[in-house]
């Protein structure tokens, strides 16, 4: 038995609010994780003018370490033929607050955030780059489910992902 340690940090999650657009905005990814997912930045910029994207920020000790956008309405069925599913898009964290667990952390609070702000919601979905294997671990290791869905985009097939969201 060795004597590792593990540092698991606490995490909240919060609507998007003026005051975290400085840090959002000095978010660092690196061009290989860029090809996968948005920068808050550019997320940001969409979400801010349509009403149907809602950036959440991910929270350690008050200190914005993630960002991702959630995403209602008409414009997700391309994803999913479920009227009351939510997309989860743009997931991130930031580069120097990679490797704290915040991804998994965040994929066990989702589903209770969705269910508190989203009552009609009863699934989540969200698409993963063929290509990222390491990704699409983590999602299934959370409980996300592929059923055999798939959508082509400009960055390569996506793998279609579901969890279920018992309220």
């Amino acid at each position: 038995m060795t004597n590792e340690h593990l540092d698991v940090r606490q995490i909240s999650l919060v609507f998007y609010e003026e005051e975290h657009q400085e840090a959002l905005e000095l978010f660092y990814l690196t061009d290989e994780q860029l090809q996968f997912t948005a920068s808050p930045k550019a997320a940001l910029d969409v979400a801010k003018s349509d009403k149907q994207r809602f950036p959440v920020v991910i929270l350690s000790e008050n200190v914005p370490v993630g960002f991702f956008v959630l995403h209602v309405g008409e414009n997700i069925q391309p994803f999913t033929r479920n009227p009351n599913a939510i997309l989860l898009r743009a997931l991130s964290v930031n580069y120097e607050h990679q490797g704290n667990g915040y991804g998994k952390q965040v994929l066990r609070l989702l589903p209770s955030f969705v269910a508190m702000h989203f009552g009609e919601i009863n699934e989540i979905v969200l698409a993963v780059n063929e290509t990222n294997p390491i990704a699409k671990r983590l999602y299934e290791k959370m409980g996300y489910v592929d059923k055999g869905f798939r959508k082509e985009f400009d960055k390569g097939d996506q793998i279609i992902l579901h969890y279920a969201v018992h309220a």
